[in-house]
């Protein structure tokens, strides 16, 4: 953004050297010179508060949000997804986008031979993007079996993929099954591909 910052109307030649000066131009001086430090610190706050941060940033204590807008043209040099874990699931909660790109669930042994509903949420409003997110489900033990099931919040319709087994059943607590939803209406048609499980 251009800065609305305005130092060309300072006089640089006040005062003059060797001669008695005038008291306003000294005054006028230092209303251009207080006005335009007024500009600059508005400026730099808002910059503070929505630009993305450097190296010098403190990436420890804060986050860059960038509220949809596109990044165009980038080149990403060693990017990752963010990652997110809950264990001892033994009722059916939500997973939601808000949750991180890869999502690890592990069931609780109160689940072993019941059915748990993951209700899929947080996906973000429309405008021209994908949302997308995987899931790894992990079982309660060797060969203890939890049936699941998955429904998208709000009477949003699930849309699965030919791979996709009639009965989800997760059964090993080593070798995940992996999922992937994405959508991109913001929830209200999410697509699920079944992955597979994954195994040495």
């Amino acid at each position: 953004m251009a800065s609305n910052i305005n130092e060309a109307t300072i006089d640089g030649t006040y005062p003059v050297a060797g001669q008695d000066n005038d008291t306003q131009g000294f005054r006028d001086n230092f209303t251009i010179i207080k006005t335009a430090l007024g500009v600059a610190r508005t400026e730099i706050g808002t910059l503070q508060e929505t630009a993305a941060q450097g190296a010098e940033y403190d990436a420890s204590t804060s986050t860059n949000n960038f509220n949809g807008t596109k990044i165009r043209d980038a080149i990403i040099d060693q990017g990752t997804e963010s990652y997110s874990t809950v264990a001892g699931v033994v009722t059916s909660q939500e997973v939601s986008f808000n949750n991180g790109m890869y999502q690890s669930i592990r069931f609780g042994e109160d689940a072993v031979n019941t059915t748990v509903s993951l209700l899929l949420t947080g996906f973000p409003t429309p405008s021209s993007r994908v949302a997308r997110f995987r899931v790894e489900l992990f079982g309660a033990g060797v060969a203890d079996t939890v049936t699941v099931s998955f429904d998208v919040a709000g009477g949003g319709v699930l849309k699965k993929s030919p791979s996709w087994p009639i009965a989800l059943v997760v059964d090993s607590a080593d070798n995940p099954i992996i999922m992937e939803f994405w959508s991109y209406d913001g929830g209200q048609t999410v697509y699920g591909e079944y992955k597979g499980r994954f195994e040495p």
